[in-house]
């Protein structure tokens, strides 16, 4: 019974392994290891603005942030659809972010395989991220990560995620669903 109400709770995963407990489920890549598959929903994540002309046709396209000035440079290409490791995140990428519609990704696999003082700063990072998002209506987005199946996280795993960075639980269901969605469909 616990399975069933699982399957029928709607979400969407924009980083994850395929999974019957999500509606879509996007398998990010690295641009040198992309090929093109017409199958299942694929991304492709670069790491420096200039792959952007390299990128091949993909559903999304992941940009690996890290720094103020690397965020600034990604957010201000309309062409990127979801920032990861949006931290140090400020308000100016968060203008950007919202005027461009580009989703910031808080991927729970980061927390997951960090642990003491480096997950401590990294659940920091994401909740100045969120709260920065917020006020300038930045669309967020909560991704599972999995590579494998023995590590796909339930939806309700990741609105608890949610729920722990600050997000009240409608932001944190829009997070695995309304958004990814949105985000989704602005590709298509």
């Amino acid at each position: 019974m616990r399975s069933l109400m699982q399957r029928n709770y709607l979400a969407i995963d924009l980083r994850g392994y395929p999974s019957p407990l999500f509606e879509k489920v996007c398998q990010v890549v690295s641009l040198q290891n992309f090929s093109q598959s017409e199958k299942s929903l694929t991304g492709v994540e670069i790491e420096t603005p200039f792959q952007l002309k390299k990128v091949p046709k993909a559903d999304l396209i992941f940009a690996k942030g890290g720094t103020v000035k690397k965020n600034r440079k990604f957010l201000s290409y309309t062409k990127i659809d979801v920032l990861s490791h949006p931290y140090p995140f400020d308000s100016v990428q968060a203008r950007l972010a919202a005027a461009n519609k580009t989703a910031l990704e808080l991927c729970f696999k980061e927390i997951e395989s960090t642990s003491g003082y480096i997950r401590a700063r990294i659940l920091n990072n994401l909740r100045k991220t969120i709260i920065t998002a917020k006020k300038y209506h930045a669309p967020l987005i909560i991704t599972s990560g999995a590579s494998s199946p023995m590590t796909v996280k339930s939806p309700r795993t990741l609105v608890a995620f949610g729920k722990i960075l600050g997000l009240d639980y409608p932001e944190a269901k829009a997070c695995i669903y309304t958004i990814p969605k949105k985000v989704l469909e602005g590709v298509e």
